[in-house]
């Protein structure tokens, strides 16, 4: 089932990697925002979500909680996926738990495509 789930990710997280920021019109992104998105997943099962969503919530990991939000939700009123989970109860974070799991999957995938931004190497 997740493997389903994932796939019908793959489209909506290639535009919310555009939408957040992460992929840049040159079809490229910041190295750190693939470790980001792959420390997300084995984050939650650590942690836990709620403690995972809050630590991404700062400035410069924001970008991929809003990737992770406008992949399960494209038409979420809320701004950030800690505001979207704030709303539910335990039983239905718990549910959106795997939905997001499958998202942030999706995202890695997706990221795949995209070419790592070349930093310029410094003295």
């Amino acid at each position: 089932m997740m493997k389903k789930e994932v796939a019908g990710y793959l489209k909506p997280a290639e535009k919310a990697l555009r939408e957040a920021g992460i992929v840049k019109g040159d079809d490229t992104y910041e190295q750190e925002y693939g470790g980001r998105i792959a420390s997300f997943g084995p984050s939650v099962m650590l942690s836990g979500l709620m403690p995972t969503v809050a630590f991404f919530s700062d400035k410069e990991r924001a970008p991929v909680g809003a990737a992770i939000l406008k992949t399960i939700e494209p038409n979420a009123t809320e701004k950030t996926l800690l505001d979207y989970l704030k709303t539910m109860s335990d039983a239905q974070q718990d549910q959106e738990k795997n939905r997001i799991l499958a998202a942030v999957v999706a995202l890695k995938l997706v990221m795949r495509t995209f070419r790592k931004e070349e930093k310029a190497v410094q003295p």
